[in-house]
């Protein structure tokens, strides 16, 4: 987190681990204001519905549910790049 405070730091994607729901949640509104155009990606170890709505207003791009294999989290940061770099104008 002492990354995404940084003044000047830019972040095109934020994966954020939400072991502890209120926790990611507070962690997801941390980033969202230092870096609104960040994609963020939650990532958990199980999702009811609230959590995903919760998640989701608070600027999840995507979720992933825990375990994770390398090639979904590989998979997910590319996804969430595009998504950031479309919501920036930036041509893919």
């Amino acid at each position: 987190l002492d990354a995404v405070a940084e003044p000047g730091t830019r972040v095109d994607v934020a994966l954020v681990d939400a072991s502890n729901d209120t926790v990611g949640l507070c962690t997801l509104d941390l980033v969202r204001q230092q870096h609104p155009e960040a994609a963020i990606v939650l990532m958990a170890g199980a999702f009811g519905a609230p959590l995903v709505r919760a998640a989701e207003a608070h600027g999840t791009v995507l979720t992933l549910q825990k375990p994770l294999t390398e090639a979904a989290l590989v998979d997910a940061v590319a996804r969430a790049r595009q998504l950031a770099a479309r919501l920036a104008g930036v041509p893919s």
